[in-house]
């Protein structure tokens, strides 16, 4: 699965993030450490989101620049959904039409994926599942922040 990610990345160059609504550090941490080490690599990416980021979370690099939309309103290669049980969690109209690479770290996730890429024993999806990884993958890891993230308890 972690290549077919990495292969994807190598290959194509439009790319959106997403995460579920009510985002959490996890969701967020996990879409804004993705959207950096994709922009290390020149690839033209957003994060989009149908919620805003709760206030306690605007300290994070790039932040600001996360889309609020209700629908998939651009053409991308493909959509990573960080963090999302089914397809419909995000929140985003039309997201079921895309090409989504589903990145979690829940047993229980569905694999509503063209690509699925699940690790239940990872703590959190951030660094430990898909952005570490991917980095270390294509060896640019030291040049993305590191961003904080709130892995779920219990």
């Amino acid at each position: 699965m972690l290549s077919q990610v990495v292969e994807l990345i190598e290959k194509k160059d439009r790319f959106a993030i997403t995460s579920h609504i009510r985002p959490d550090g996890d969701g967020l941490g996990s879409s804004l450490g993705l959207f950096w080490l994709l922009k290390a690599l020149n690839k033209e990416v957003e994060v989009i989101m149908r919620d805003p980021a709760p206030h306690s979370y605007q300290q994070l690099p790039g932040i600001n620049m996360i889309r609020v939309v209700p629908n998939v309103d651009r053409t991308y290669d493909a959509i990573f959904v960080i963090e999302c049980s089914d397809i419909d969690r995000p929140g985003l109209d039309d997201l079921e039409k895309e090409f989504v690479v589903n990145i979690d770290h829940h047993s229980t996730t569905e694999l509503f994926g063209t690509i699925n890429w699940i690790d239940s024993t990872a703590a959190a999806v951030a660094w430990s599942t898909g952005v570490r990884s991917i980095g270390a993958s294509t060896a640019i890891a030291p040049n993305v922040p590191l961003l904080p993230t709130t892995p779920e308890r219990g």
